[in-house]
This record gives structure tokens, C-alpha cells and sequence, in this order.
């Protein structure tokens, strides 16, 4: 598979060299180039909290998933592979799709609509004691996956110039990663507390508030559309 990859990338073509300046620019000043940036854009700014809530409702989730199998469905630890199989090929199935849509529905659109189902999918698992139940909903939450990482992508990509990519890409993806840690480190105490359920219907909450947070885009979006329409 990592041969295929490499492959697969070197038949990309070469990026363009861009002249040098001569000046190095260390990792502080390009990670504060890159916060600079994104605090300067609205969307950037949406962008980063919809990340921020959704690292959040993934940590919660994912040290629970071995919890969910042996005390919800009454399976062993083994069990977790097939379910982790399932939501895999749905996603691969799920990317396909959106290889053939991506061009037709706005980033934005696809983005929330991934998260929409996403909450739902996180809700049902955490309340599903049905094995097909589970099943079902962690297909439909893999066919939905690419819709959140091409939307997000896609995003990044239209509200950002060439030359700050990167360093939008390495400033935001800190957000998701550092908020996905604190999810997981009190995970276990949330469960304790509350419950399996309650934690799973926490995370969904807050993948539905990082899907409130994109609603603001997608007004203006189409409010612009139809103006643009209205004068055509």
C-alpha cells in the first residue's frame, strides 16, 4: 500500500519554485505568521472553531469505542476490528461519491451536511444496544466522513492565498489535534460520572455546535448567490 502511494505521487506534477529570500523563517514565526492570518479572515476564524468542537467531540468518542462493544452490544474486545472494518469501507465508499459531487455542491454545504450526520450517527451508537443498529449507523457515519474532510479541505483551500497554505494548515490542525487530546483525557472521568451514553450524546452536541458555528458561511453564501442571481 505505502508503494502504491509513493507511485501514485510521483506521477503529480512538480510544484513551481518560488524564488528565496535568503531569510530563514523559524517554526514560531511561521506558526504566528499563520494564527495572524487565520484571525484576519472570518471564515478562517469559523473554520477554527468548527475544528475546535468537532477534535473535541472526536476525543471523547474514541477511547469509549472498546466500552461500547463489550457493554452496549455484550461482545468481546475482538468484536471492535469488525466494527472498525465496516466504518472503514464506508469511508472508502463515501470518498468515491465525493470524488463525483465535490464540483456540483458548495464546500460549505458538504461540511455541514457531514456533520449533521455525524451527530446523529455519534447519538445512535451510544444509545444502540443492536449490533445491526451499530452497524448501520457507523456506515452511514463513514459514507458521510469525506463530506467533513473534503468540505473542510476545499474550504482551506478557497479562503486562503497560496503562500499562507501551509501555514494555515499547520496553525489549524494543532486546534483539532490539541482539542481531540483533551476530549480523550476526560473521557474516562465523563463516563464514570455520567454515563456511556451521556458521553456519546456530549460529543454529538458539540459536533452539532461546530455545525452551528458554519451556518453564518452558509447564509452569507447564498444570500450572495441569489443576489448575483437576481442581477443576471
Amino acid at each position: 500500500m505505502f508503494l502504491g502511494s509513493s507511485l501514485i505521487l510521483s506521477s503529480l506534477p512538480r510544484d513551481e519554485e518560488e524564488p528565496k529570500s535568503g531569510k530563514a523563517s523559524g517554526f514560531i514565526k511561521e506558526l504566528t505568521a499563520g494564527l495572524r492570518y487565520i484571525g484576519s479572515s472570518k471564515p478562517l476564524r469559523t473554520l477554527s472553531l468548527t475544528f475546535s468542537a468537532v477534535g473535541l467531540a472526536s476525543g471523547l468518542t474514541q477511547p469509549l469505542q472498546i466500552f461500547l462493544v463489550i457493554a452496549n452490544l455484550g461482545k468481546d474486545k475482538q468484536f471492535l476490528q469488525w466494527l472498525v472494518m465496516a466504518s472503514g469501507a464506508a469511508m472508502l465508499v463515501g470518498g468515491a461519491v465525493i470524488i463525483g459531487i465535490a464540483k456540483k455542491v458548495r464546500p460549505q454545504l458538504l461540511l455541514l451536511i457531514g456533520l449533521l450526520v455525524n451527530a446523529v450517527c455519534t447519538v445512535g451508537m451510544g444509545a444502540s444496544k443492536q449490533i445491526w443498529l451499530t452497524i448501520i449507523f457507523l456506515v452511514i457515519s463513514g459514507l458521510f466522513y469525506p463530506c467533513i474532510q473534503g468540505g473542510i479541505q476545499t474550504l482551506l483551500v478557497r479562503n486562503t492565498e497560496g503562500a499562507f497554505i501551509g501555514r494555515v494548515s499547520g496553525a489549524i490542525m494543532p486546534i483539532f489535534m490539541g482539542m481531540m487530546v483533551v476530549g480523550m483525557f476526560i473521557s474516562g472521568y465523563l463516563k464514570d460520572t455520567f454515563s456511556l451514553m451521556g458521553v456519546f450524546m456530549a460529543s454529538g452536541v458539540f459536533v452539532i455546535i461546530g455545525a452551528l458555528f458554519l451556518l453564518p458561511i452558509v447564509v452569507k453564501k447564498r444570500s450572495k448567490v441569489e443576489l448575483e442571481s437576481l442581477v443576471k
